[in-house]
């Protein structure tokens, strides 16, 4: 089965999210918000024994505390963005553009404008589907990106996903 697609940022988008999602765990979620919590208590309970200890008042009213923090969300915003564009695909680059999958025997076939490279069965993690897309992880955070909208004639995702799904289950039983 042959399968032409047009990857584009908004996909790209949706296979990050679908990565930090599934590889998110309970444990470091927990974790990570007790760490903010204890940073924040430290924080808050420093400052305020620093301002009692040496006496200092600070009056603020709620005009000069809502622009502060509008200035500061307002910067990290501005930052965040930043350096997320920079590690983003270039749209001439091999991850965004047009690309063509053959799934067959040996494994998926996959060409583009700049790459051409087989991933043997023995190779893919998984399947991962979402409402929009289709994902072959090879690794945790690697993997083919197949938009469903591209996937054009009656009855292509279902027939799809069945293939890739008897094919990665077979190559996982044969490869244990």
């Amino acid at each position: 089965m042959r399968v032409d697609v047009s990857i584009t940022r908004d996909d790209f988008q949706a296979f990050c999210r679908a990565v930090f999602k599934t590889n998110r765990s309970t444990r470091c979620r927990a974790r990570r918000l007790l760490m903010h919590g204890v940073l924040w208590v430290g924080l808050v309970a420093g400052l305020s024994t620093a301002l009692a200890v040496t006496g200092l008042r600070f009056d603020l009213d709620v005009k000069t505390s809502a622009v502060t923090l509008l200035v500061f969300g307002g910067l990290f915003y501005f930052f965040v963005r930043r350096a997320q564009a920079r590690v983003f695909p270039a749209d001439s680059g091999t991850i965004l553009g047009r690309h063509s999958y053959e799934f067959g025997h040996a494994g998926i076939q996959e060409s583009s404008e700049h790459t051409e490279s087989l991933i043997r069965w023995s190779g893919v993690r998984e399947l991962r589907e979402t409402d929009t897309h289709f994902f072959i992880m090879v690794d945790r955070n690697a993997g083919c990106i197949i938009p469903k909208r591209d996937l054009t004639s009656p009855g292509a995702e279902r027939h799809l996903k069945s293939l890739l799904t008897a094919l990665i289950q077979v190559s996982s039983r044969v490869h244990r």
